[in-house]
């Protein structure tokens, strides 16, 4: 995309939030194409528009998330998830997002925790079975967790 279609892109998905504020979508994709723009206070605004009740809900936190994280506040990152998992309880993708926050961060205490608690929400889900496994192998003293 030349820098004249993502203007329009911008346009169109501004145009569609004005007719109505509650379309998530015109709001989630506005928040990706600005992220991919490195423009990040324009995505995060746009993500934190999206409501706990939109099926974009979980993954608009995920990009917010990943944002602070990259720009080096990774306890505001780890918080922003927390508070997610707080208003989405059983969604899995957010226990597996912030089991992988620890893991970079090499805590494989507090990423088996979370991957403990995914598989508590989905008992025969091989990714997060293989995540869990995986980390374990990394950090042996922590099967205890």
């Amino acid at each position: 995309m030349t820098g004249g279609t993502f203007d329009n892109a911008t346009k169109q998905f501004n145009n569609a939030i004005q007719l109505n504020n509650e379309n998530y979508y015109a709001h989630y994709y506005l928040g990706t194409l600005n992220e991919t723009l490195s423009r990040d206070e324009p995505a995060i605004f746009s993500f934190k528009s999206i409501s706990p009740d939109s099926d974009l809900f979980s993954e608009a936190q995920m990009h917010i998330s990943y944002i602070k994280n990259k720009n080096g506040k990774k306890e505001e990152s780890i918080n922003i998830i927390k508070k997610a998992i707080s208003i989405k309880k059983n969604d899995l993708k957010l226990y597996r997002f912030i089991a992988s926050i620890y893991e970079k961060e090499e805590n494989f205490v507090e990423g088996i925790k979370y991957l403990k608690q995914a598989i508590k929400i989905e008992p025969e889900n091989e990714d997060t079975l293989f995540s869990l496994a995986s980390c374990m192998k990394k950090h042996p003293c922590s099967k205890k967790a």
